[in-house]
């Protein structure tokens, strides 16, 4: 389980949905199936494009902030998404899977650590699983060619993704934390810096989750601002998102970097003590992608095309 990961919550708040009346949410639904199956399918791109083409054309359907196309048409970066989200789901459950069975028929001695990331798993799913929602809404795609329920249907599970998303990053990285606990076991100092963190990273993820079910009333608006009612600034998600990232990157470089500080006092051959190193190292690159989030949420608050430049933010928060 990548330890680098929950940056969803940065484009809370920042999906604009226009003002005109959508369509009826069963018609949407009824198409939710099929807009799957072709955006997965290259074989379809034909189909699909010619079906968006029409959509287009129908008055009071298409809700695009604009009037002018996006230079290079209808392209569809859904796919992108689609292979960055399953493939590290994968990968992560299948090191989970792997390390379990050996706590189990060898080690035979599961801790805390394994249930943590037990359940940061379970939530890994559920995040792949509302992300291909979100994909076949249309995320990925320019908002020019989406129906206004489309985008209303994309920003509303793609919200949907934050609080399993955050739970399961914090998740992971206390359950390394955990691990560590193992190691260090009396050394009261180590300890304490490990709870720290966990603390830290608890506090943090539960006040960014409060935050995106408090700051639309209703709920709803947070994701159809047709709907009456208020919201905090976008500015409010920008600076608990810039909180959350800085924890991340803060915690993930740390975890990376502590082994080096218990494992030079083992008594272990030196290769053995590099491999170890460079393994549990793994969370600097965790944290060199959340600032590579940050970077892309800056550029998300000034462009109004959002389901199509989330996708940046959007792989590097899996």
């Amino acid at each position: 389980m990548a330890v680098g990961c929950g940056g969803r919550q940065f484009y809370v708040g920042l999906i604009p949905c226009l003002k005109t009346s959508p369509h009826p949410a069963r018609a949407s639904k009824r198409l939710f199936l099929s807009r799957f199956a072709s955006t997965v399918s290259t074989s379809g791109e034909k189909s699909r494009s010619s079906t968006y083409t029409r959509r287009k054309l129908e008055p009071g359907v298409n809700m695009a902030p604009t009037d002018t196309p996006p230079a290079g048409g209808d392209v569809d970066r859904g796919p992108v998404i689609l292979a960055v989200t399953i493939v590290t789901t994968v990968l992560a459950l299948i090191v989970v899977a792997l390390r379990i069975w050996v706590r189990l028929k060898i080690v035979k001695n599961v801790g805390w650590d394994d249930y943590t990331i037990i359940g940061a798993s379970f939530l890994a799913i559920l995040v792949m699983i509302f992300e291909i929602i979100s994909v076949a809404y249309g995320l990925g795609r320019h908002m020019y060619y989406l129906p206004h329920q489309d985008i209303i249907e994309a920003s509303k599970w793609s919200r949907v993704t934050i609080p399993p998303n955050l739970a399961a990053c914090a998740l992971a990285r206390i359950s390394l934390c955990l691990f560590f606990m193992r190691i260090v076991d009396r050394r009261r100092g180590y300890k304490a810096f490990l709870w720290t963190l966990i603390i830290l990273n608890v506090l943090v993820n539960i006040m960014s989750i409060i935050r995106m079910f408090a700051s639309c009333r209703p709920l709803e608006k947070l994701w159809d601002h047709s709907v009456e009612g208020e919201c905090w600034p976008s500015s409010t998600a920008f600076i608990t998102g810039m909180i959350q990232s800085v924890v991340s990157v803060s915690t993930d470089w740390l975890i990376a970097l502590f082994p080096i500080v218990i494992l030079r006092k083992l008594n272990m051959a030196i290769r053995t003590k590099l491999a170890l190193i460079t393994l549990m190292g793994m969370g600097i690159f965790a944290g060199a992608a959340a600032l590579l989030k940050m970077m892309h949420l800056n550029a998300l608050t000034t462009r109004p095309d959002t389901t199509w430049d989330v996708v940046d933010l959007a792989c590097w928060s899996m």
